[in-house]
């Protein structure tokens, strides 16, 4: 009785290590690409000169979504060469706990994108979601403490 329970224990051992082994496999390649897209979107902004806040918020939603939608058709590409269901339940349960983080998101974007000042000029008084963005955003908003071209 004893070994059918050892064996059922590393039956489950092995099942398990099996699954991580498949999210090692995918998660490489998909982080590789979103940050070379992360990377080609900020070095494009620069190259750009984005300098308006809407602008500079359109700018990284896209660069999100290309990031988003390139992820999921590396991981349904590798699913597809193994022969694998896409969307098997731990697919499932993980798209389902990245929906509601990911559709606020979106929702925040769109609307700072659409409402947000045209220039920055209103960020002094509205820093809050300024300054969550200062560190990469010095350069193109001056009044987030960068330098600015009259010398402030």
């Amino acid at each position: 009785m004893e070994q059918h329970v050892a064996a059922e224990h590393l039956q489950v051992i092995r099942t398990l290590m099996e699954r991580s082994a498949l999210y090692r496999r995918t998660l490489g390649p998909i982080m590789v690409y979103v940050g070379a897209v992360g990377s080609v979107a900020a070095l494009g902004g620069i190259t750009l000169g984005i300098e308006a806040l809407r602008a500079f918020c359109a700018w990284w939603l896209v660069a999100a979504l290309a990031a988003i939608a390139g992820a999921f058709a590396i991981a349904r590409r590798q699913a597809l060469e193994d022969g694998e269901r896409f969307w098997s339940p731990p697919a499932l349960r993980v798209t389902q706990a990245l929906l509601p983080p990911l559709a606020a998101g979106l929702l925040l974007s769109l609307a700072l994108a659409v409402f947000a000042p045209i220039t920055c000029a209103g960020c002094s008084s509205s820093g809050t979601l300024c300054s969550m963005a200062a560190p990469c955003t010095r350069r193109a908003f001056p009044c987030l403490g960068g330098r600015s071209s009259s010398g402030g």
